[in-house]
């Protein structure tokens, strides 16, 4: 599933649909995983923006708050 998103659902979105009900199963079995790049504290959500919207990352960008460290 190499496509953008938001472009192919536009136009097929069916077909997207079905990619997206295929990758939850699969997720859901645990039988992949997300690609984590980096994990930063939510105070570092503008950091965290700029890697995403400078594709200098490739995977999730996560945010953590306090209390998920705990």
């Amino acid at each position: 599933m190499f496509y953008r998103l938001k472009s192919v659902a536009k136009r097929r979105p069916a077909w997207v649909r079905k990619d997206l009900a295929a990758l939850v199963r699969l997720l859901a079995a645990h039988q992949r995983k997300p690609l984590i790049a980096a994990t930063l504290p939510l105070e570092r959500a503008a950091e965290a923006h700029e890697l995403i919207a400078g594709a200098r990352v490739a995977g999730k960008v996560l945010l953590t708050s306090e209390e998920d460290s705990s």
